[in-house]
């Protein structure tokens, strides 16, 4: 049995002062693979809890998984497991996210032509995303044709909800509002111009309607005592898209049982059956027959 493979990988952010940094995890044995790039959440970061350990373990299941930290998220090479650059994250725009994870698809369509061409099979790319970044990952599908399927971690199910009347009127006058990091006690700020970035690519952004345009295979995972986001959004998120196959797992909370730092042996529970109904899920999807055109 090869050995897994871990690469780590930085490009040009959205903004050219900001770099990408990722990992791809893969066990190299010459044949292509089913890929699934994987998008972190608000105040997440590619190396949080459990999340290395679940690209190994989807390694192990026969894929190659990229995860990666978004350019403006505040993760930085001296501080890879805490928010430093607080003025990154603080302007850390949609647009931000949305362009950092088409820069890493157009990296792994130019790596499938280069250095690992024999172990990438890009008509089977799929994107995996927690929480904000399961929103991203639906819009991302939603525009982006080489994605292929798309799994949505207690995701957000319409970022306008976000922004009620009375915070958006204090935080224009403030220009910068300030949330609570609980792990670590920090005040971040988040300044007014992400909101106005919202406004001026609503459409974009609008994953009630992007959804219902949305052709290829969706998968979502809740928890029935998310804390974050009420599981009534993952069966939102469902009558928006009938054909989507929504998991609700009694007792996960929004991260499925993870925390950070994650210190046991194994996965969570929760998102080892994450693991394995995702691996049966993408599996039974790419191994279906084209579909016969008259």
């Amino acid at each position: 049995m090869n050995q897994m493979e871990e690469r780590t990988f930085s490009l040009e952010g959205a903004r050219s002062d900001k770099k990408i940094t990722g990992k791809m995890t893969f066990r190299p044995n010459g044949k292509a693979k089913p890929i699934i790039i994987f998008a972190h959440g608000f105040k997440g970061f590619m190396d949080w809890g459990h999340f290395p350990m679940l690209s190994t373990e989807m390694a192990k299941k026969g894929f190659v998984f990229i995860r990666f930290n978004f350019s403006m998220n505040g993760i930085t090479d001296s501080s890879p497991m805490e928010i430093e650059d607080e003025e990154a994250f603080g302007r850390n725009s949609f647009s931000d996210e949305m362009n950092d994870l088409g820069a890493v698809i157009d990296w792994v369509e130019k790596e499938a032509g280069g250095n690992e061409s024999e172990e990438l099979n890009l008509d089977q790319l799929s994107l995996m995303g927690h929480s904000r970044g399961g929103g991203l990952v639906i819009l991302k599908a939603a525009e982006d044709p080489r994605v292929k399927a798309t799994i949505s971690l207690a995701g957000v199910h319409d970022f306008s909800t976000r922004y009620p009347p009375a915070m958006l009127h204090k935080w224009k006058q403030d220009g910068v509002l300030y949330v609570l990091n609980g792990r670590t006690g920090k005040n971040l700020p988040v300044y007014w111009e992400t909101v106005e970035d919202f406004f001026a690519n609503k459409d974009r952004f609008d994953i009630p309607n992007r959804i219902r345009t949305l052709r290829t295979p969706l998968l979502l995972f809740h928890g029935d005592q998310d804390e974050t986001l009420a599981v009534s959004t993952a069966h939102t998120l469902a009558s928006w898209k009938p054909d989507a196959k929504l998991i609700v797992m009694e007792g996960a909370n929004h991260t499925f049982g993870g925390k950070h730092p994650w210190t046991q042996e194994n996965l969570p529970d929760y998102v080892q059956e994450i693991v394995n109904e995702s691996t049966n899920f993408l599996k039974t999807h790419y191994e279906k027959p084209p579909a016969k055109h008259s």
